[in-house]
């Protein structure tokens, strides 16, 4: 059978809605060209197979409610680049940006199921056009190409915790990083194994910072906020600490007497205050502490929430607590006013892990909004970072899960007319429509053994995602 390969030409000054049922597959011999002031607005999935192009000023933009998912065997380039999708988006190959980031609500995270190489590349003059925050930046690797300084819009999907570099030398010379929310010591880089004027080394984050295709001398800054010590005295005690292989290195404070939070820089004085020094080893860095005032442990390890059946369910844990007396449990529909809907005791001071969760019942359909605020035993308070959670009454039970010859779609507050399944390359192997029902069945006697993806579509155009796992 002969293949036709067919072109898309977004034109000028034109924009492309891709609705909440819609997704955007670019086969192998297809080819999409967005030529100038193309817009795309996503809110399904973008999944290619061949060849999507964007030029001067173009852009796309993920808006969905639900997880959205891209994926490419190829980078795709393009002007710029929004999120804007509290649930966030699934990445499963590379993003160039050209333009500008514009980090508005959700993450960008690597896929579990990932098979290619997931990132984003900021090209020469590229830049973020929005200020990111623990609600909204890149959980996933960084890369920036070009000779000029660069904040690494960069975090783990709960924390917002960037990196900076100085200028490099040349245009062709480019650096990667992540963030990463674990102990250093758990990835083989011992928090114990320090040199002599560290008195002790942050035992809950690291940041990575790889070099490549060039030499170039940088000051990196790492960040860091008062509310994320058990003890914290404005002074020159904080510094900058490099794993050099072997041990962790003090690489100096060159930001000055560093008070609630900024950037510390690496810097000339490895006892007290000194100015910026650039430094040309890389690979892992944390914060360290050149004295037993500033206690390094973050207090806060992760913060999630869940939608279950019939609540939401929030948990969280801690690596040191300092006279910890409770936790105010904080919650919004429109993410600026917040109620207090519960309170949960704490341990006082320790230096052991602890675990906490609370059931939030009074529950309603959007999006819901927490943050968990800690009160000391004096009275003094810190919050956390926020999270959201998105809630869709309309939602479908299926029944098995993992499947066999057949599974039943059922919904006890929406009729649905359509039920469409697709592979892991995102090729549709199932579609049916039929008169809007709450019950339905689907034979899987034909479909191969493995993962496949479903989209639910209700009588009102609402639309629910969710994956299934077939077993023959």
């Amino acid at each position: 059978m002969m293949k036709t390969q067919i072109t898309l030409i977004i034109s000028f000054f034109s924009v492309l809605n891709l609705f909440a049922q819609d997704h955007m597959f670019v086969g192998a011999n297809g080819r999409v060209n967005f030529v100038e002031n193309g817009t795309t607005n996503i809110k399904g999935n973008l999944i290619n197979n061949g060849t999507i192009k964007h030029s001067a000023n173009s852009s796309i933009s993920f808006r969905g409610t639900g997880v959205q998912k891209y994926k490419s065997p190829t980078p795709i380039v393009i002007e710029d680049l929004t999120i804007s999708n509290a649930s966030g988006v699934l990445m499963d190959g590379q993003f160039i940006v050209n333009g500008v980031f514009y980090p508005i609500l959700g993450h960008l995270k690597i896929d579990p199921n990932a098979v290619y190489a997931s990132q984003v590349l900021f090209d020469s003059l590229s830049s973020v056009g929005a200020t990111p925050t623990d609600a909204s930046h890149i959980a996933c690797p960084v890369l920036k190409r070009g000779n000029t300084a660069f904040v690494f819009p960069i975090g783990n999907g709960t924390y917002y915790k960037p990196l900076s570099i100085s200028a490099p030398a040349s245009k062709t010379e480019y650096f990667g990083a992540a963030y990463y929310r674990v102990n250093p010591s758990d990835a083989g880089f011992s928090i114990t194994t320090k040199e002599a004027s560290l008195n002790n080394v942050s035992s809950v984050e690291y940041w990575v910072l790889e070099q490549y295709n060039g030499s170039s001398s940088v000051e990196v800054g790492l960040s860091y906020n008062s509310a994320n010590f058990t003890s914290f005295v404005s002074s020159c005690d904080l510094m900058v600490a490099h794993w050099n292989g072997t041990l962790w290195e003090n690489k100096g404070n060159g930001t000055g007497s560093v008070t609630a939070s900024g950037m510390l820089l690496t810097g000339n004085s490895t006892t007290t205050c000194g100015s910026p020094m650039a430094i040309s080893n890389f690979s892992p860095f944390t914060l360290a502490s050149v004295s037993s005032g500033t206690v390094l442990p973050v207090t806060w390890l992760s913060f999630e929430v869940a939608d279950k059946p019939n609540f939401n369910q929030l948990s969280w844990s801690t690596a040191s607590e300092r006279n910890n007396d409770h936790f105010n449990i904080l919650k919004s529909i429109d993410g600026v006013t917040f109620e207090k809907i519960g309170e949960i005791k704490g341990s006082g001071t320790t230096t052991e892990k602890n675990d906490y969760a609370f059931e939030d019942f009074q529950i309603q359909d959007g999006i819901s909004y927490y943050q968990l605020e800690q009160v000391d035993t004096d009275g003094k308070a810190s919050k956390s970072e926020l999270k959201s959670v998105y809630r869709n009454s309309s939602a479908v039970l299926i029944a098995p899960n993992p499947a066999n010859e057949w599974v039943k779609f059922s919904s006890n507050h929406s009729d649905f007319n359509a039920i469409t399944f697709f592979n892991i390359n995102g090729h549709v192997v199932i579609n049916e429509q039929f008169e809007s029902t709450f019950q339905r069945q689907i034979d899987l006697k034909n479909l191969a053994q493995g993962v496949y993806f479903y989209e639910v579509i209700h009588e009102d155009g609402t639309l629910t995602n969710g994956k299934l796992i077939i077993n023959h």
